[in-house]
């Protein structure tokens, strides 16, 4: 019973970054569903790439640890990747957001796969917390991003915008703000 609530878990997390990527990559004239369909295979292959680096990660992270200054290493990659983040947000608000929301998504889905009833621990609901403010801070940036630009149907509310996926199919008014 686990292993099928674990693959009903894993298709609902491919169709729901599949809509995350549909939001940004809509086309013009054309149909959600279509960009939906286009998007599943998409984020099925992220998600097998997102297994496959986390076992990378852990590997190389291993590798780092039996280096003489491996915690200065890996103190310093810190600091470049969050400056590499940092200019990154400042250039694809949006982008950065639907990222943000995958990544909260992936967090929160590997923290619950390891919690249990015997002894989910306090370090284990931190960790969820967090991902769930992940979640959050992606939305206010895409809706942000989205009440500064708008989207390319001329809406100014994320809410709005998320209606028009599903509700609009006519010619968009204009494509500012999504293109990067």
């Amino acid at each position: 019973m686990r292993d099928m609530i674990q693959w009903v878990f894993l298709v609902a997390y491919v169709f729901f970054v599949a809509a995350l990527l549909t939001f940004p990559f809509r086309r013009k004239n054309t149909p959600f569903w279509k960009d939906f369909v286009i998007a599943v295979p998409i984020a099925a292959i992220g998600l097998v790439s997102m297994v496959a680096l986390r076992s990378f990660i852990d590997n190389a992270t291993d590798w780092v640890f039996r280096l003489h200054g491996g915690n200065l290493i890996l103190g310093t990659v810190a600091i470049g990747l969050g400056v590499t983040i940092f200019v990154f947000k400042k250039k694809s608000q949006l982008w950065y957001g639907v990222l943000e929301l995958i990544f909260g998504a992936f967090s929160a889905s590997a923290v619950a796969s390891g919690m249990n009833t015997s002894g989910a621990m306090f370090s284990h609901w931190v960790a969820l917390a967090g991902s769930v403010y992940v979640v959050a801070r992606g939305l206010n940036n895409i809706s942000d991003h989205i009440e500064e630009h708008g989207d390319r149907y001329g809406n100014k509310t994320l809410w709005r915008s998320f209606l028009a996926l599903f509700f609009t199919s006519d010619t968009p008014k204009h494509s500012a703000g999504l293109d990067g």
